[in-house]
């Protein structure tokens, strides 16, 4: 793994369309070392994005560089320092998920008997499942072993997680965000694309906005939540009464309503929320279906910065 002087990857005025779609219109950003947040709503230019910098796609105009490399004419290069998930992939159906990741280590020279690979597979509990044919697994073990082959390199300069935690229940994407949190403290590299601010918090050191194909901001993740504040988050439960009754035990809660089947639940300490509710819940024995902000810290940024338009229009009506 080589940590590097300047940047990881740059982009120059990268331009690309689909026929009459404009995906990225002269895009100009670079990613440092670190745990890098590439943000933005749906159809910003963030896949895209990914496809050019690994090679997959070509740009119609622009200069990009991945360490160092120019992807088109290095992609094979740049791919061996990378691990990738990408948004949508699809494995052989017939293959198990045993083999797979054999072949995955292999493309690597990672040691498939390698304690580190043994540790990966433990910890996204997926030990029982090698020996079965992907086209048996759930859209979430689908997502675990995507992720066991995204960290398979252990040598990565830069591992590139698009979306990584769709499809992952609670407990999946607190295993994530430790994993995360783990490889930030070794110094490992990651680019996480995703629209969901409230995890990328935790781990990001920098963040990259975009929306219709451009860069909207762009700095240190610090500078993003000193903006904003996310306080209110609402969850379901298997016994919404036993959860409310347990609640009184953490500190930092405002405010707790109920509406309809939903807990709504006001805290003055967004960041450990996750984690604490979920210690409760594994305490009193009451499983979480689902856990969200009510207004997510990129809605809120979202209404500042890209859709005040928008808003301005609606307020019309």
């Amino acid at each position: 793994m080589v940590k590097y002087g300047g940047t990881l990857v740059d982009f120059l005025r990268i331009y690309k369309r689909f026929g009459n779609i404009v995906a990225l219109n002269r895009v100009s950003f670079s990613i440092p070392n670190g745990v890098i947040g590439l943000i933005g709503p749906n159809g910003a230019g963030k896949t895209t994005s990914i496809n050019i910098m690994t090679g997959l796609m070509n740009a119609d105009e622009g200069e990009v560089r991945v360490f160092g490399l120019d992807p088109m004419e290095d992609g094979e290069k740049i791919r061996e320092k990378m691990g990738l998930l990408l948004e949508n992939v699809e494995y052989p159906p017939e293959l198990t998920g045993g083999r797979l990741i054999k072949l995955v280590s292999e493309i690597y020279g990672t040691n498939i008997d390698s304690d580190y690979l043994k540790g990966l597979v433990k910890y996204f509990e997926m030990e029982g499942a090698l020996d079965r044919k992907i086209y048996t697994y759930s859209a979430g073990m689908m997502k675990r072993l995507a992720l066991i082959t995204a960290f398979a390199n252990p040598d990565s300069d830069l591992i590139i997680l698009d979306e990584p935690s769709a499809n992952l229940d609670i407990g999946g994407r607190l295993r994530l965000m430790d994993l995360i949190f783990k490889f930030k403290k070794e110094k490992r590299n990651i680019l996480i694309s995703s629209h969901i601010l409230p995890e990328l918090e935790m781990v990001c050191d920098y963040y990259i906005l975009l929306n219709k194909g451009i860069v909207v901001d762009q700095g240190p993740i610090s500078k993003l939540i000193s903006q904003i504040k996310i306080e209110e988050f609402v969850l379901l439960t298997s016994n919404n009464d036993k959860f409310l009754e347990n609640l009184g035990v953490l500190k930092g809660i405002v405010q707790t309503y109920t509406h309809r089947n939903w807990i709504y639940i006001k805290t003055r300490y967004p960041n450990r929320i996750l984690r604490e509710l979920a210690e409760l819940a594994d305490e009193i024995g009451v499983e979480i279906y689902e856990f969200r902000p009510t207004d997510t810290i990129l809605t809120k940024f979202f209404k500042e910065r890209i859709y005040h338009e928008e808003n301005n229009l609606l307020n019309q009506i």
